[in-house]
C-alpha cells in the first residue's frame, strides 16, 4: 500500500448526523425568535464549526443573539445528538477492511472536541482509532491543517502517507493544506462538484471504494490500455436499444477498470458525433487523461471510418453541458469550435454543440442531423 493511515471527517463522512444538527439548530433559532431552516439548507450551514453555524444561521444583523443561540444549541444537542445519528451504510465494513489491512485510523472534526470523542466512542467504539480530535479551544478550525498535522506527527506517519476522507470543501482544503491525499465522499452533505473544485484527488460514491485509493492511484496516462467496443455488447441491460449505433473508446488500467470513456456514433456522410466523454477521477484529469482519451477517441473514430466505412472522417460534432466551463475550455483548447446551442433539452440540460474539422473539405459537407433539426 502507498498509504499507511486514514484520517476521517466525522459528520457527513462516517456518521449521518444532519437531522440531529438541523433540529438543534432550529431549536436555537426558535429560542431567539429567528426563522428556522430546512434540512437541505443545513447541508451548507454545517461543516465549519459551531460558532460559524450559529453566526451564519442568525445572519449579520442579529449577532447580538449569538450567545443565547449557541447556548440553546449546545443544551439541546447534548440531549438529542443520538436521536437519529447512525453510521452510513457500508462504513462498518470499510473500517473492518482498513483494520485488517493494518491502516492506522484517526478522526478530525470541527464538531466540539467533547462531542466528537463521545460520538466516536459510542457509535464507532468497535474500532481502534489511534487519534480522535474535535475542535479545541486555542486551535483553529478546519481548513487550517494544524490539528491534522499534529495527529500525523503524534502517530509517526508523514503527510504523504495519509488519506484524508471527507465530504465538504473544508475537508478537501484541509487535506490539501496538510499534504495528504484527499478522498471526497459523495454520500455526505455536499456535492461532487464542490469536492472536485476544492482539490479532491479521488471521489467515492460508496465506502468500499475508499479501499481502492489505498493502492490503486491514477496511472500514467500512457500506461493505460485502449479498448474500442460496441456498447451494446457491454451494457445491454442498462442502455438497451438506445445504444444500437454507439461505440466507445475506453482507457483501462492494469486491473481492467475503466478510467475514462468516450462514446460516439456514426453521423451522416463524413461526420461523427461524440455524445459523451468522461474521466472518472479528478487526479486522472489533472494528469492529462482527458487529452489522451480524446486523442485516442479521434484516432479510433478515424480508423473505423477508414477500415469499416471506407470513407474519411471530415468533421466531428461534440455535445457539451453548457454549465461545464472546464469542459468547454478543454474542448476549445484542443481545437473544437462552438457551433450552436440546444436550450432546454428535455430530461437533460442545456447543451452546446462543438465541431472539429478534420480536413479542409469538412466545411463543404452537409450538416449533421443534430444541426439540421435546429
Amino acid at each position: 500500500m502507498r498509504f499507511d493511515a486514514v484520517m476521517f471527517d466525522l459528520d457527513g463522512t462516517l456518521a449521518d448526523t444532519l437531522r440531529d444538527l438541523s433540529e438543534a439548530g432550529n431549536h436555537a433559532m426558535a429560542v431567539v425568535g429567528r426563522p428556522t431552516y430546512s434540512l437541505d439548507e443545513y447541508r451548507t450551514l454545517v461543516g465549519q464549526g459551531l460558532d460559524r453555524l450559529i453566526h451564519d444561521a442568525l445572519g449579520p444583523e442579529h449577532q447580538d443573539l449569538f450567545d443565547q443561540a449557541i447556548a440553546a444549541f449546545r443544551g439541546y444537542y447534548a440531549e438529542h445528538r443520538y436521536d437519529h445519528c447512525a453510521p452510513y451504510p457500508g462504513i462498518a465494513a470499510l473500517l473492518d477492511a482498513l483494520t485488517a489491512a493494518g491502516s492506522k485510523l484517526a478522526v478530525m472534526s470541527n464538531k466540539p472536541d467533547e462531542a466528537t470523542v463521545d460520538m466516536v466512542q459510542r457509535v464507532f467504539g468497535a474500532w481502534d482509532f489511534a487519534a480522535v480530535r474535535g475542535h479545541r479551544e486555542g486551535y483553529p478550525v478546519k481548513p487550517d491543517p494544524t490539528a491534522a498535522l499534529e495527529i500525523a506527527e503524534e502517530l509517526g506517519v508523514p503527510p504523504e502517507r495519509w488519506l484524508y476522507v471527507g465530504d465538504t470543501d473544508v475537508d478537501m482544503q484541509t487535506g490539501k493544506r496538510a499534504g495528504f491525499f484527499t478522498v471526497g465522499v459523495t454520500w455526505g452533505f455536499r456535492s461532487r462538484s464542490e469536492l472536485e473544485s476544492n482539490g479532491a484527488d479521488y471521489l467515492t460514491d460508496r465506502p468500499a471504494q475508499v479501499l481502492d485509493a489505498l493502492d490503486r492511484l491514477p496511472s500514467d496516462p500512457e500506461s493505460l490500455r485502449c479498448d474500442d467496443v460496441h456498447i451494446r455488447d457491454h451494457e445491454p441491460h442498462e442502455y438497451g436499444p438506445y445504444v444500437e449505433g454507439f461505440r466507445a473508446v475506453r482507457l483501462l488500467d492494469q486491473a481492467g477498470e475503466i478510467r475514462a470513456e468516450l462514446v460516439w456514433r456514426v453521423g451522416v456522410g463524413y461526420h461523427a458525433e461524440i455524445t459523451d466523454i468522461g474521466v472518472i477521477q479528478p487526479l486522472d484529469r489533472r494528469r492529462g487523461l482527458g487529452t489522451r482519451l480524446l486523442a485516442a477517441g479521434l484516432e479510433g473514430i478515424k480508423k473505423y471510418y477508414r477500415d469499416q466505412l471506407n470513407r474519411p472522417l471530415r468533421r466531428v460534432y461534440l455535445f457539451c453541458d453548457e454549465t461545464n466551463p472546464a469542459g468547454r475550455a478543454f474542448y476549445e483548447a484542443l481545437g473544437f469550435k462552438r457551433k450552436a446551442n440546444v436550450p432546454d433539452l428535455e430530461t437533460y440540460c442545456d447543451l452546446l454543440i462543438y465541431v472539429l474539422d478534420c480536413d479542409k473539405d469538412a466545411s463543404a459537407e452537409s450538416e449533421s442531423p443534430a444541426i439540421q433539426s435546429m
